[in-house]
């Protein structure tokens, strides 16, 4: 009873429809207002990283047109909504039931282009082989074709403790040598100098 308590207090359903504009850009999304909620699921609220993020794909659109964009954490999915008014194909990808779901209802309800391809996966990066990623698929299939041929990987606060910063690499190493041609854009908010200080070292020794 008093975990089901608890559970029910962290874990959000409830969305409510937002407006993310930026120069001529207007997109639609919901999220969760609430200012509490449990670590594993703050997908559900946009973080300011997202609209940074967000604002870089827009000021440099040209380089995402016609291409396959793949991201991580995608929390309510603001940063794929966007790149999908540019790209071929967007796969949103995040590891939370929660969060996929909601997801997965923003892509449908509200993804401006009708040529862009979206799809959403399950993706707990760093534990999880990047192609196995195709067995995981919440909307629409993924071919591991497609797995192969991404362009851009993009994420926006994906990082907020030292331990999740190797496994992050550890993933973008695995990508690389898939592809290496592609290219990565990860937002994040300096919130702890100790975990900031890390994600550039592991950055710098790893080449990237």
């Amino acid at each position: 009873m008093e975990e089901n308590m608890f559970g029910n207090f962290f874990s959000q359903r409830e969305y409510d429809l937002k407006a993310f504009e930026y120069k001529t850009v207007k997109q639609a999304y919901k999220a969760s207002s609430t200012s509490v909620t449990d670590f594993d699921l703050t997908g559900q609220i946009l973080w300011p990283a997202s609209q940074m993020l967000s604002e870089f794909i827009i000021d440099n659109n040209t380089i995402f047109h016609n291409s396959n964009v793949l991201e991580l954490g995608a929390g309510a999915g603001l940063c794929s909504l966007i790149v999908s008014q540019y790209a071929k194909n967007v796969i949103s990808t995040d590891y939370q039931e929660f969060v996929l779901d909601l997801i997965s209802e923003n892509l449908t309800k509200y993804a401006a282009s009708k040529t862009c391809k979206c799809v959403t996966a399950k993706y707990d990066w760093g534990l999880m082989p990047f192609l196995e990623l195709a067995d995981y698929q919440t909307h629409l299939p993924i071919e591991k074709d497609l797995l192969s041929s991404i362009n851009y990987v993009i994420g926006s606060d994906i990082v907020y403790w030292e331990a999740s910063v190797d496994p992050l690499f550890s993933t973008l190493n695995e990508m690389w040598k898939i592809n290496p041609s592609l290219i990565g854009f990860i937002a994040n908010q300096n919130r702890i100098v100790s975990v900031t200080k890390k994600f550039h070292d592991t950055a710098s020794s790893n080449d990237f």
